[in-house]
């Protein structure tokens, strides 16, 4: 008995070129941001949480703003990172179901 689930196959990756402009200004840009939260009056998990939840919303808009989408294709490249190596043999795994 083979037991069959669903799997959400990864197409796409966000992604920023090392040592590139634009990782420095997404550095920078995140430096800035972390710098700017006001971490004097968490007195508590609510506001802990809050302070969580800002930079994390800071961070995914900086992450947005200055990565590139990268599409995950079977001559994709496997030695970008371990996760992209994992997500790659997925991906080409599933297409060889496929055919």
């Amino acid at each position: 008995m083979i037991p069959i689930v669903e799997e959400h196959i990864q197409t796409k990756k966000h992604s920023i070129v090392k040592d590139s402009n634009k990782e420095h200004i997404f550095i920078k840009e995140l430096t800035k941001s972390f710098r700017s939260i006001n971490t004097l009056n968490i007195g508590n998990t609510t506001h802990l949480d809050n302070t969580v939840d800002e930079f994390a919303s800071s961070l995914e808009s900086i992450w947005a703003k200055n990565s590139k989408v990268i599409n995950i294709i079977v001559y994709s490249k496997s030695w970008w990172d371990a996760n992209y190596s994992r997500d790659l043999n997925i991906y080409r795994t599933s297409k060889r179901l496929e055919n």
